[in-house]
């Protein structure tokens, strides 16, 4: 993936207090994790609709 998805949730910039390196990585994979998700279903809804 290439492209950044909105958050609906502001999150903290590294200086600000409360950051958390190891949190913003965990959202990251998971976001990431999510719409390759998402990305495979609909290639595989677009195959299987020109059957």
């Amino acid at each position: 993936m290439t492209k950044t998805t909105a958050t609906s949730a502001v999150s903290l910039l590294s200086h600000e207090e409360g950051y958390d390196p190891i949190e913003d990585r965990l959202r990251a994979n998971i976001r990431a994790t999510i719409e390759v998700s998402v990305l495979v279903k609909l290639v595989l809804a677009t195959i299987f609709a020109s059957l």
